[in-house]
């Protein structure tokens, strides 16, 4: 690479490397602290909040100009970047070569594998997906913060630099079931998309729980996914000391 370029530094994507994974150890590799203090610098006319995270990796023009203006080679932008399946700004994306809707896959906040990321110090694709809670290979669940501080992971702060004790870390891991970890996996390795879009229904009631005032800790998640992905109808309980209705039945849509 040229020894005048501002960005002198670009990592290698690695398999299944998230976009926004990719950008960041670009951003640190080059002397940012953080992946949003790259993207202000190279996007001064747009957002700048948390959300133009999710605007970057979902919009490929987007994505592969800022990738062109760090003179990172075709051959990565193509591993780590996210296509549409059409021409159109609502169009859905493809990810794991299937088409999920925009806002199944989030990007606010970073959920990881912890001994997955201690291994790779990147992030995963999969765990973009709503519907990814756990890691099938080491059966815990994903983490949004350090489960010892409680330091979040948001792009501004990276995962596991917060200076907490490694072993205890790893000490803090939730365990998952096993299928409930492989629910998506098991539907991308079989190309499923009907289940996909399922999945995309759910992620729907979810949000609209969420404007009820019933807010679905992990655990919770994990077992209605399941539950509901295999015609399973559960009944929620809240705490009925709260003003919402005590009951909210789960109905097939």
């Amino acid at each position: 690479m040229n020894k005048l370029s501002p960005f002198p530094f670009v990592p290698t994507a690695q398999p299944n490397e998230s976009p926004l994974s990719f950008l960041r150890r670009t951003a640190i590799g080059n002397g940012y602290s953080n992946l949003l203090a790259l993207l202000h610098s190279l996007l001064p006319n747009i957002d700048h909040s948390l959300g133009m995270l999710g605007y970057v990796a979902r919009s490929p023009l987007v994505f592969k100009s800022l990738c062109n203006s760090m003179r990172i080679p075709e051959s990565s932008i193509k591993q780590v970047i996210y296509r549409r399946a059409g021409n159109g700004r609502e169009d859905n994306i493809i990810w794991q070569g299937l088409e999920v809707k925009l806002g199944d896959l989030q990007f606010n906040t970073e959920k990881i594998c912890i001994p997955c990321y201690l291994e790779k110090s990147y992030t995963l694709t999969d765990w973009d997906h709503f519907a990814v809670l756990g890691c099938p290979r080491h059966q815990v669940f994903l983490d949004a913060c350090c489960p010892v501080c409680g330091m979040p992971w948001d792009y501004k702060h990276e995962p596991l630099t917060c200076g907490c004790d490694t072993a205890s870390v790893l000490a803090n891991v939730l365990p998952i079931r096993k299928n409930r970890a492989e629910l998506l996996p098991a539907i991308v390795n079989s190309k499923r998309q009907d289940r996909i879009l399922i999945l995309s229904n759910i992620r729907q009631l979810f949000d609209w729980w969420l404007q009820l005032g019933v807010n679905l800790s992990q655990a919770e998640q994990s077992e209605y996914l399941y539950d509901l992905m295999h015609g399973n109808w559960p009944v929620l309980e809240t705490n009925k000391e709260k003003t919402i209705h005590s009951r909210i039945i789960f109905l097939p849509f």
